[in-house]
This record gives C-alpha cells, structure tokens and sequence, in this order.
C-alpha cells in the first residue's frame, strides 16, 4: 500500500521510503479532527490542526515515520506526507487565510476573525484601546467592546449600524455621557 503523497518525481513512494528519507518531509491533516502524535521514547511530538487551520501542514520531526499509529493515518489518507517544498507556500497561504483584518478608523477598532472559527473576535477596548476578546454574535448585535475594568459602562455606548462601500455592516459608538449627581 502506498502512502498519500505529491506527484514529485523525487517523492518518497512508500511508507518505507517514507522512513528512510533523510530530507525535509511535510505533513497535511485531510481530516476535520486535531491530530496529536507523542511517542516520548522516540523523541517525537507534534500535532497538527484540522485541514484548513494554519497549523494543519507542519514539519516532520525526523522520526515521526516511526510512529506506528502516524504511518496508519497515512495510510489509511488521512494524513498525507511529502517532501514538495511547495508545502512552505501552502503554509505561508494558511497563515494568512487565518486572520482577516477589517479595520474602521472612524469606529476607533480593529477587527480580527480567524477565518476557520468565527466564535471570538479581537476588538479594541473603545476606552482604553487594549486588545479585548467577544463573541461574533456579541460584534454582530453591536455590543460595545470594552475591557473587563469599564464592562459596567457598556450602556453610556450607543451602537449606529452602518454600512461601507463594500457592504459590509459595522457599528460606530456614541459614548453618552451622564452629569454626575453632587
């Protein structure tokens, strides 16, 4: 049985092949699951992220070929091994199909998703300025992002819904201030 490779001339054909080529190979998870491969006594130890991730093709430790349980992922296709340096630009690529950054100067954020999982968002604080975590639901209703310390001032923010030139829906922040009672 052959494992999953590239179609280079000089590509490693075999498992076999696989565990004795002395080069740089690449690895890619084809799969939709973390992969985990820790064999202390072989001195190997990495993991890659589902496909799509940027963390989904990494470099192979020199004896992860032989990991019994990483060479039946390859050949059963769900991991697939080759020594194509063309990997370094698929890599280059997922890194940074990662973060996509919309930016609104006016709003005084900065939005960053990570494309593979759209759960949390990096904002700007709109008080202090400081890097804060939401939920994308959170961004979509327009809550406003702030820090844990100015949390409670959530509602001297009013979100105004807009919409840029490429359509895109974004919310600016009206801070009201209310006259503090002497």
């Amino acid at each position: 049985m052959t494992a999953t490779v590239s179609s280079r001339v000089d590509d490693p054909q075999s498992i076999t092949d696989l565990r004795k080529y002395e080069g740089t190979l690449y690895a890619e998870n084809l799969t939709l699951k973390r992969i985990s491969v820790n064999e202390p006594d072989r001195e190997v130890s990495f993991w890659m992220q589902p496909k799509g991730h940027e963390d989904s093709i990494v470099v192979l430790p020199p004896r992860a070929m032989e990991v019994q349980g990483f060479r039946r992922l390859v050949l059963k296709g769900r991991v697939s091994v080759t020594n194509d340096p063309e990997m370094e630009r698929k890599i280059d690529q997922l890194s940074l199909d990662e973060t996509v950054v919309h930016g609104q100067k006016d709003a005084g954020y900065v939005l960053e998703e990570n494309s593979a999982s759209r759960d949390l968002v990096e904002m700007k604080c709109l008080i202090s300025g400081e890097s804060v975590w939401q939920k994308s639901q959170d961004v979509k209703d327009g809550v406003p992002p702030l820090s844990e310390q100015y949390k409670d001032l959530a509602g001297e923010f009013i979100p105004s819904k807009t919409v840029d030139d490429g359509g895109a829906v974004k919310f600016i922040f009206t801070r009201i201030q209310t006259p503090k009672l002497s």
